[in-house]
């Protein structure tokens, strides 16, 4: 089942209804994480001037983007991209389609 969560003001909200597909430790990590997440998506949108693209991911935060808009200013914003607690890797969309954020960052859960 589909999940999703933002790293913004609606974290809490949506980062509850983890809870009933997770224990509590699981939703915890599942904030945690997508707090971590968020904190360096907003430092690479500061940096770089924009939030990485849907298809650039995630995994702009680590490696520089090779596909457009590769940012003039870059650096490493994390050393390791995070996984959820079934070791699915968290998916992220920009624009935002389901949160009141730029993007969405959830997880597709434990049936992956």
């Amino acid at each position: 089942m589909l999940r999703h969560a933002s790293g913004g003001s609606s974290c809490n909200e949506i980062c509850h209804q983890y809870s009933e597909y997770a224990v509590p430790e699981q939703g915890d990590r599942i904030k945690g994480d997508i707090q971590t997440l968020s904190t360096a998506l907003d430092a690479y949108s500061y940096g770089a001037g924009r939030y990485p693209s849907s298809e650039q991911g995630i995994e702009a935060l680590m490696d520089k983007p090779t596909a457009a808009p590769i940012p003039d200013r870059w650096h490493r914003y994390l050393n390791e991209i995070p996984t959820d607690p079934w070791k699915q890797p968290y998916k992220y969309r920009y624009p935002a389609t389901k949160s009141k954020d730029p993007y969405d960052i959830y997880s597709i859960g434990k049936d992956g």
